[in-house]
């Protein structure tokens, strides 16, 4: 039986409307084995030949889907700006010591953005220091004039930060293991870390080879040294009392909002649910639903 990886995964990318390159499609192949380059290439001209997929300068989608690859190509002089703007931003919040990583995630991480989207970052900070370095990066960010705050308008270009953990909580869960998450985390562009926590970060996610073996670690923009410890020390003995007050000022906004000591995700919308479903949908059109993978489609193992 063919397990037919480049469908698979071009299906998973037309949920968001984004056509990939052969780069792309061999990076981010669904598939639990590593597949060669050449093996991806043939599998595209042969999906080409029964007409399930179309390509456009050098782009690939489900048939019919042309005019997600014109929008990309109108959108990659915007993309660019953006990631420069981000690693600027990431350069000069980064000063804050308790921050150990800052990536982008979210649809630009996918160089899937348009001019008035907001830029996502993902957070790792130091042990202990998550409610307090927020704190920190929100005034950091309102000084430059770039946080995205919740009734903003206006977020073109704004900093989002959508989802901060700290270092005990690298590793995701067992039951958040599926293909989303996976997704999210192989796609994240790191910028700015300290004392090579992306890496870290990576090893306590190796799950992820289970729905994407072609994945390869990226280059990360800012490297430093671990930061002033005492600093660090000092900064962590305000984290109890910054957690109490954040979480008494959001109460009254929370909808499918994660909070916790070493973990904080801002999600109004349970958007991973939607795509795992969607994924099913699309997969099951396209007869290659994997039924001996469930975790594929659902929550997790």
């Amino acid at each position: 039986m063919e397990s037919r990886e480049v469908l698979k995964t071009l299906l998973y990318s037309d949920i968001f409307d984004f056509p990939l390159k052969e780069e792309e499609i061999y990076y981010y192949l669904i598939s639990s084995k590593k597949v060669s380059k050449k093996k991806v290439l043939l599998e595209i001209e042969d999906e080409r030949k029964k007409k399930t997929i179309d390509e456009f300068m050098g782009m690939y989608f489900i048939r019919g889907k042309r005019k997600s690859a014109e929008q990309r190509l109108r959108n990659e002089r915007i993309v660019e700006k953006k990631i420069d703007l981000a690693r600027k931003i990431a350069g000069r919040i980064g000063i804050i010591p308790t921050i150990s990583f800052i990536g982008i995630s979210g649809g630009l991480s996918m160089r899937n953005a348009r001019p008035a989207d907001d830029i996502d970052f993902f957070v790792i900070t130091k042990s202990k220091t998550l409610w307090v370095t927020r704190i920190l990066m929100v005034l950091g960010l309102l000084i430059m004039g770039v946080y995205r705050k919740r009734n903003d308008r206006n977020v073109r270009n704004k900093i989002c930060l959508n989802m901060l953990i700290d270092e005990r909580s690298m590793g995701f869960k067992d039951t958040s293991r599926n293909i989303y998450i996976a997704h999210e985390i192989s796609q994240i562009i790191p910028l700015f870390e300290r004392n090579k926590t992306y890496r870290k970060f990576l090893y306590k996610n190796l799950w992820i080879g289970k729905f994407l073996a072609n994945f390869k670690e990226k280059e990360v923009q800012i490297s430093k040294d671990r930061g002033n410890k005492m600093l660090v020390s000092l900064i962590k003995n305000l984290e109890g009392l910054s957690q109490f007050l954040q979480i008494i000022y959001m109460r009254n906004h929370v909808t499918n909002e994660t909070l916790d000591k070493g973990y904080a995700a801002f999600h109004p919308f349970d958007y991973g649910a939607y795509i795992l479903s969607e994924y099913r949908k699309r997969a099951t059109r396209y007869g290659v639903l994997d039924k001996k993978s469930p975790n594929y489609y659902t929550r997790g193992y």
